[in-house]
């Protein structure tokens, strides 16, 4: 019994030694390295790492994970810690580099990460070293709402802070004070030397070649528009020919969207469905755009996609928390058009129409009719519909509401 009872305490310290011993793998794969993260942006950063395979590969033990922690805490017990996994390389290669890009981040924060690697059979993991990085500020231009906005797969934009107004009298150009500013039947008064605000326009009337802003003749060739084709990058886009005052009050600062940008911006980004709804602040019926990367502040509420104005009822208070989180808001400021006296005399007075009652805002893209640009692209919404194809035509020579952006560098 004695003999038996020292062989059973051989075997225990024995399976001691081995339980609390490393595993030798995992003690000899020292140079998993967590790399600097490059292309740091206000909300995005790429996370790098590189994994020496060489022991691994020895004992025919395959890497079947790698990937990284990420948090704005350094000890990673955060709320907001993630990881970005994903499937080690076959590569022959005895090094094996990889990256992930972690996107949703909080602008000018401190984030720490590291990079893993794992094995399936057991979950086994080892670490790398913890670095960390510093999301860059978003800092908007002058005039800009503070929210970022893609309308192209590489390019985003800021969206000015209110439509474009102009004073004739002063050959002013300005932004409304608030989104939801709208001039509505004083765009009636329009003249070469009106002392009042406007804020519907003609296609291309950026006051470049004979093309004024006060301009209400119905010939949709002598004072609309621009008669080489679109308003891309020329002088007769209000942005880029005319210093906005309350803008930078500078030249070529601003611009407007095309239709290619409008349908990107409304249909194709991330998550685009969710990101726009018609809405009514403070009695102003409109339409609300919010920016890629959009946090709803405490207290608020949205509803995405709908039609009716009062699904999303806005005080001002509320929308102030809105606004500084980023949103857009373009009202529908109606549209000032011709009144058809008969069918023989043709246009013959202007008028106002559908004023807080539907939105339509002008694209810098043309529809070509008999090798002449005979039609202007608007994206346009009211209760009934939301088109934002950005293909619906409005005539060169009608009046509709400007908001421009600028490309965020």
């Amino acid at each position: 019994m004695r003999k038996y009872m020292k062989m059973l305490a051989c075997l225990m310290a024995a399976i001691y030694m081995v339980s609390c011993q490393k595993d030798p793998i995992f003690e000899e794969v020292s140079s998993l390295t967590t790399l600097d993260a490059t292309d740091v942006s206000i909300n995005s950063a790429v996370l790098n790492g590189e994994l020496d395979l060489t022991y691994w590969r020895r004992d025919n033990i395959q890497v079947e994970y790698v990937g990284f922690y990420i948090s704005t805490s350094s000890d990673f017990n955060s709320e907001d810690t993630e990881y970005y996994e994903q499937n080690s390389s076959s590569s022959s290669s005895p090094n094996f580099s990889f990256s992930r890009e972690a996107r949703g981040l909080k602008e000018n924060t401190t984030y720490y990460y590291y990079a893993y690697a794992r094995k399936w059979a057991d979950e086994a993991v080892i670490k790398g070293a913890v670095k960390s990085f510093t999301t860059r500020p978003l800092i908007a231009p002058q005039g800009a709402i503070r929210g970022l906005f893609s309308v192209s797969s590489t390019k985003k934009v800021f969206f000015s802070k209110g439509n474009l107004q102009y004073k004739a009298s002063t050959a002013t150009w300005r932004f409304a004070e608030n989104q939801y500013d709208y001039v509505g039947d004083g765009n009636l008064n329009v003249s070469a030397t009106y002392s009042g605000w406007i804020d519907l326009f003609g296609q291309g009337t950026s006051g470049y070649n004979g093309r004024y802003p006060y301009n209400t003749w119905d010939d949709d060739t002598e004072s609309y528009g621009n008669p080489n084709g679109d308003l891309d990058g020329t002088n007769y886009d209000w942005g880029v020919y005319n210093a906005i005052s309350n803008g930078g009050n500078q030249k070529g600062m601003w611009r407007t969207m095309s239709s290619a940008e409008c349908n990107y911006l409304f249909q194709k980004r991330a998550n685009a469905s969710q990101l726009y709804s018609n809405a009514r602040i403070a009695g102003t019926n409109g339409m609300i755009v919010l920016p890629d990367d959009w946090i709803l502040p405490s207290g608020c509420s949205f509803n995405p996609g709908q039609k009716n104005y009062s699904s999303n009822v806005y005080t001002l208070e509320k929308w102030a928390k809105m606004e500084q989180a980023g949103a857009v808001f373009l009202p529908a400021a109606g549209g000032r058009c011709f009144r058809f006296n008969s069918p023989y005399s043709g246009f013959n007075d202007i008028e106002m129409r559908d004023v807080n009652v539907e939105g339509s805002y002008r694209l810098s893209t043309s529809h070509w009719f008999e090798n002449k640009p005979s039609f202007a692209c608007i994206y346009d919404f009211d209760e009934s519909s939301i088109l934002i194809t950005g293909y619906n035509y409005g005539g060169l020579e009608w009046a509709w509401s400007v908001r421009l952006v600028q490309d965020y560098q």
